[in-house]
Formats: structure tokens, C-alpha cells, sequence
């Protein structure tokens, strides 16, 4: 079984970093700034992050498993 390198040098780790923690700080902001109604948006933005970084995660297996 291989090892998952957890570095910088690994594109994964990368993607994840950079879709991951804009997305954190502005739910942050965005739940201390919204009325009570709408403290549903910061929670669907980090959902839906966390969702796109796994469809991207499974294009990039099947890329990485046709390439080789």
C-alpha cells in the first residue's frame, strides 16, 4: 500500500489547502456578520467546498488511472 505524502509537494494537499481555507475564513466572517436567519449560507459554503474538492478528486484518479 502506498503512503500519502502529507506535504506541499503533494497536488491533493494543495487543492485542498487552497479550496479549503478561503472558503473557512469567509464562513467565519460570514457567520459573524449575518442576522440569525441566514447562519445556514457559512455552513452550505463549507459543504459545498468540501463537495467540490471530492468531484475533484475523483476526476483526477480517473485522469491519473488513464494517462498510465
Amino acid at each position: 500500500m502506498n503512503r500519502f505524502d502529507m506535504s506541499f509537494k503533494n497536488n491533493r494537499v494543495r487543492v485542498y489547502f487552497a479550496t479549503m481555507i478561503p472558503l473557512i475564513i469567509g464562513a467565519i466572517l460570514l457567520y459573524l456578520f449575518l442576522p440569525n436567519e441566514l447562519q445556514l449560507i457559512p455552513t452550505l459554503m463549507v459543504i459545498i467546498g468540501v463537495i467540490t474538492y471530492y468531484i475533484w478528486l475523483i476526476l483526477d484518479r480517473k485522469k491519473q488511472k488513464g494517462g498510465n
